[in-house]
């Protein structure tokens, strides 16, 4: 080969070499801006509902969540790889709290924290505080039939309320009239309102609590279900069956729930089992939940939550204007006789006032009345020794005029006298 030729071919060799180690680093480059956007996905869809939810290009999600992924979402190498796996691991935790709870009043004071965040409905909260305040088991059997009798609008949206089969037949045996006919795996409120055998044999539960705790977890399944997780019976925590995806049917068939759908049933039950009370971290849970949700899905949630709320609050204060108005017009008549011992009250304030100010100048009144009195008295003790004197003066005068009335009384016997003997000296001389 000549000179030339060994030359090109070094050339055509570093070329090679130069065009291999361009293609590598592109395909470093490449990758990494992959996982980039791969990982931007998640945080911003939340993980895969579950391990066969395919992406845009056709090919499973969770089998590319590496612990290096999961370090970047969640924050930790270790956790579920979809929103299912979390469903499963927050059931099996909640199943696990309520059959820890000592008693059957602990287990209903704890369900119902999970109750209250299903609440869509003043009406419903209205026989949620009922049934959770009942002091006898019958009466708490009416309470929670009217509880169940209600739809769940989160999870299905259907106008009634459901029961699955499996509940009811644990509180009322095998049976297949009544509210046990047909095959459905759901029953509706329709059928199971209309037996009087449910509510007879939930009265004779041990307790009101007993009856509470019941209802509640029958509510309960249905959040459950439509996770495609299974609730179970409290007494035994090791309930890891776990199930499709699916909400009743208006003819109590179970629907299967597409994508989105178990998507938002996952989400409400993240919601409703979070852990809440003395030890609760409300940032971490919604950061969590963020994060295996997705802000979208989070954001729909406590959307959901809001208007809710906006749909209660707005009934409670239509309740209470009609209330306001009812009392006005029953009881206007005490409204104005109020309004009349209002008047009178102002006038007694403003007469207190008056006595208390009276009250007050009484010390400067009773001071001069009593030098007024001492006055009084001195005054009088001289006109009282003025007046004896005046009184022996008197008395003296009058002993004088007695001498001198004695006087004039010898004086006229004396002229008396004297006008006799001129008489009788006249008679003699006439003789």
């Amino acid at each position: 080969m000549s000179l030339l030729g060994k030359i090109l071919a070094i050339l055509n060799l570093l070329c090679l070499v130069a065009l291999v180690f361009l293609g590598l680093s592109n395909y470093g480059v490449r990758q990494k801006l992959s996982h980039g956007l791969f990982v931007a996905d998640l945080m911003l869809h939340g993980l895969p509902v579950d391990k066969t939810e395919l992406d845009a290009t056709g090919l499973p999600i969770a089998e590319r969540i590496t612990p290096q992924t999961l370090q970047e979402v969640l924050g930790a190498a270790s956790g579920p790889r979809s929103q299912h796996e979390e469903a499963i691991a927050a059931a099996k935790k909640y199943r696990a709290a309520v059959a820890g709870q000592a008693d059957a009043v602990a287990k209903r004071n704890f369900l119902a924290w999970a109750a209250r965040a299903e609440v869509t409905q003043v009406n419903e909260w209205e026989d949620l505080v009922r049934l959770l305040g009942a002091t006898n088991p019958r009466d708490a059997a009416s309470f929670a039939l009217g509880y169940l009798g209600r739809p769940v609008f989160g999870y299905h949206r259907l106008p009634t309320g459901y029961l699955r089969r499996d509940r009811l037949q644990g509180l009322i045996g095998e049976s297949p009239e009544g509210a046990l006919a047909g095959s459905g795996d759901y029953i509706p409120s329709s059928r199971f309102l209309a037996d009087p055998k449910v509510l007879e044999t939930l009265a004779q539960l041990p307790s009101a609590a007993d009856v509470a705790v019941w209802a509640l977890l029958a509510r309960l399944d249905l959040v459950f279900d439509a996770a495609g997780v299974v609730l179970g019976d409290p007494a035994s925590a090791s309930q890891n069956a776990e199930k499709a995806a699916a909400e009743p049917a208006e003819d109590g068939s179970a629907r299967s729930l597409d994508i989105p759908q178990r998507k938002a049933a996952i989400s409400q039950l993240l919601w409703a089992v979070r852990t809440q009370g003395e030890g609760a971290d409300p940032v971490a849970e919604l950061s969590r939940m963020g994060a295996i949700l997705g802000p979208q899905e989070l954001h729909n949630t406590l959307e959901e939550e809001a208007r809710a709320q906006r749909v209660m609050q707005q009934e409670v204060e239509l309740r209470l204007q009609k209330a306001r108005g009812r009392f006005v017009i029953a009881y206007q008549g005490r409204v104005d006789e109020l309004g009349r011992l209002s008047r009178e009250l102002n006038r007694l304030k403003v007469e207190v006032a008056a006595v208390k100010a009276l009250s007050a100048q009484q010390p400067e009144l009773i001071a001069e009345r009593q030098k007024s009195l001492t006055q009084l008295k001195d005054d009088l003790s001289d006109k009282q020794v003025k007046a004896r004197e005046q009184f022996q003066q008197m008395q003296q005068n009058a002993l004088a005029l007695y001498e001198q009335r004695r006087t004039l009384m010898g004086l006229l016997d004396q002229v008396g006298k004297v006008e006799k003997e001129l008489r009788e000296l006249e008679a003699s001389s006439q003789r």
